[in-house]
């Protein structure tokens, strides 16, 4: 099983080949489970799907190894990255951020899938979550690369756009024209110039 906390969901995953059975009520379900933020995961276990044949199963099985093999190597390479560009293109392999963990600077992580780095060494607390507390972190905002480009947002001190930083702003592509650019295209048009109407 694995729970996966997305978009403010809780979500559990059976393994390949198996079903979740709620052992209180009895009923099985051959996906994934939406739980309350209350429910416990210790009503679930993991029963094997008996319409699947031993051949089928073992070979669901090699998958899962390949996958956790492949994940735990894109965790390690992602967790070496210093690059926003390349962060943001990797960012499933990034961590949820989670409270009371201590956090050293310049480590990305997801919160609500949302890319933030830290700024500075912490043990994170309940009330210090990364779209709150721009003391700690910064939101990721922009792709340098220019391969994704998204919505112009008032960014902080701590992570205005960089020269040729790309965003959208009404409908328009604009690049930054200078670093640490916390100004719209309209409050400081120097700072921009057009890429594409």
């Amino acid at each position: 099983m694995k729970l996966e906390e997305r978009d403010g969901l809780r979500i559990l995953y059976p393994d390949y080949g198996y079903l979740l059975k709620n052992t209180t009520t009895g009923n099985i379900h051959a996906g994934k489970i939406y739980l309350a933020d209350n429910a416990t995961v210790d009503i679930y276990e993991e029963i094997r799907d008996e319409n699947i044949d031993e051949s089928l199963f073992i070979c669901l099985g090699i998958i899962k190894s390949k996958e956790e093999s492949l994940d735990k190597i894109g965790k390690l390479v992602a967790n070496q990255v210093n690059d926003d560009a390349v962060a943001l293109s990797i960012s499933e392999f990034y961590d949820v951020w989670e409270p009371n963990k201590k956090y050293d600077a310049g480590r990305y992580l997801l919160y609500q899938t949302i890319l933030y780095k830290t700024l500075q060494t912490h043990t994170s607390q309940d009330t210090w979550t990364p779209d709150v507390t721009g003391s700690l972190y910064a939101k990721v905002l922009a792709d340098p690369s220019g391969e994704t480009i998204k919505e112009w947002e008032q960014p902080d001190s701590t992570n205005g756009y960089m020269t040729g930083d790309k965003v959208y702003y009404n409908g328009v592509i604009y690049e930054s024209t200078i670093d640490n650019n916390v100004w719209s295209p309209a409050d400081y048009p120097a700072g921009w110039k057009v890429v594409e109407e």
